[in-house]
């Protein structure tokens, strides 16, 4: 059985607006961002800081993840989600809505392209019993 796509609904001026991650809709996040839909995973990943010291991110390292947030990618990201030609793509959102924007829709790209993968999205997972999970080993 086939799982139902992906959706995610946000508010836009106001108005609640569902977003169904689809086949349409992946092909269209790829028309505007002009890059496939992995590339855009892959570049959205780097605009979180990590540490590679398994610690909170150093200032420098939150400072480099900020400085590769790509206003134009992100808005054509949207304008793929949300039917908006990019072109009227600032006329549509306002810009202190525009990370929100992306942070939301964000959530449901990451599912859809887990499940176009073949992977369970996080609602899709089954509830695991507490007697049911891996226990650590006293051994």
């Amino acid at each position: 059985m086939n799982a139902p796509s992906v959706t995610v609904t946000v508010t836009v001026a106001g108005k609640p607006q569902t977003v169904v991650f689809d086949l349409d809709r992946m092909v269209a996040i790829e028309e505007a961002t002009g890059m496939t839909v992995i590339q855009a995973l892959e570049e959205f990943s780097t605009y979180s800081p990590k540490s590679s010291k398994g610690k909170d991110p150093t200032e420098k390292e939150v400072i480099a993840a900020a400085t590769r947030f790509s206003v134009k990618l992100v808005s054509r990201f949207v304008s793929g989600c949300l039917d908006i030609p990019s072109s009227k793509i600032g006329s549509a959102i306002p810009l202190p809505d525009l990370k929100r924007l992306f942070n939301e829709l964000g959530d449901g790209f990451v599912d859809a392209i887990r499940q176009m993968n073949g992977r369970s999205t996080p609602d899709e997972d089954p509830p695991v019993a507490p007697s049911d999970a891996p226990q650590a080993s006293a051994a």
